[in-house]
């Protein structure tokens, strides 16, 4: 039941993307099949042969093609990073379980985390973080940092400055705190990744120019195809259209992982929440 649930909102999505345009699409169509059918000046004019719209529609392919695949790269190098920001994550309370010695400060360690990768996912979302991190963090720094820029990365510098204490009060060697450091800096590096998706959008003209030789395309095609197709030209026309609007508007949406507006958005929700799961089970594990 869930799954057919699922499969019709997300046919009600794909139309409700591609619906008005499809219609003004369709209505093209019957116009076209129309005036060739009952008008025969049109019929002698909408004479039109097939070898240009080919080419053109081939061209529009590989465009289209080329669009999407950018946008796709896009989406799957931010779901990359989030895995390694997740894997980081792991590593990093395996390490303070390991390396820490006193139980309260593993926990606070562990609880910075929480409240880091929230507030990192809040900043990707353009969200408040600070309803989401009020159990992580104590009072005195969430209000510093609501003056912060960069929440999440403050909170990270913190969290080094206070294994840098921790490591000086408990002597801890330089490979345990170089251990410590690399996964920090992997975090951080991870963290920068994306927000360069997230802050270098790909070029207007991504989006621009695929729709306009789509409109362009679709025109055309039914002048060219009705006298092949006859009364079926408004069927399969309107199908092509309805495929070429879909691939469009994918290539559109994976081009925003971290949009909200986005169909393809990120699941950062789920995400962190796993991670908010496996580090505060990860303190009470065989305890």
């Amino acid at each position: 039941m869930n799954s057919l649930r699922q499969r019709f909102a997300h046919t009600k999505d794909i139309f409700s993307y591609v619906g008005p345009s499809l219609l003004i699409l369709l209505a093209w169509d019957i116009l076209i099949t129309a005036l060739y059918l009952y008008d025969p000046e049109w019929a002698l004019w909408m004479d039109v042969p097939t070898a240009p719209t080919t080419i053109l529609g081939s061209a529009l392919i590989l465009f289209i093609g080329f669009s999407t695949n950018s946008a796709y790269a896009r989406w799957w190098d931010a779901r990359g990073l989030w895995g390694l920001m997740n894997n980081n994550s792991r590593n990093f309370a395996r390490e303070v379980e390991m390396i820490i010695k006193d139980d309260q400060q593993k926990k606070n360690l562990v609880y910075r985390h929480i409240a880091y990768v929230h507030a990192l996912r809040c900043r990707l979302f353009d969200q408040s973080p600070w309803q989401d991190i009020t159990p992580f963090l104590p009072q005195e720094e969430r209000e510093a940092l609501k003056e912060a820029n960069n929440a999440p990365n403050l909170i990270l510098l913190e969290t080094g400055r206070q294994i840098a204490a921790i490591a000086k009060k408990e002597a801890l060697d330089t490979i345990q705190i170089q251990t410590l450091e690399t996964t920090l800096s992997a975090i951080s590096h991870a963290q920068g990744g994306m927000e360069k998706i997230k802050s270098t959008p790909l070029p207007h003209q991504y989006t621009f120019f695929p729709m306009l030789f789509i409109e362009f395309f679709c025109i055309l095609l039914p002048i060219s195809a009705v006298d092949t197709l006859g009364i079926a030209t408004p069927l399969a026309t309107t199908i092509v259209g309805f495929l070429l609007f879909i691939l469009n508007r994918l290539g559109k949406d994976m081009q925003s992982p971290f949009s909200l507006q986005s169909a393809n958005c990120l699941p950062l929700d789920d995400i962190t929440a796993m991670i908010e799961t496996d580090q505060l089970q990860g303190l009470t594990w065989l305890k």
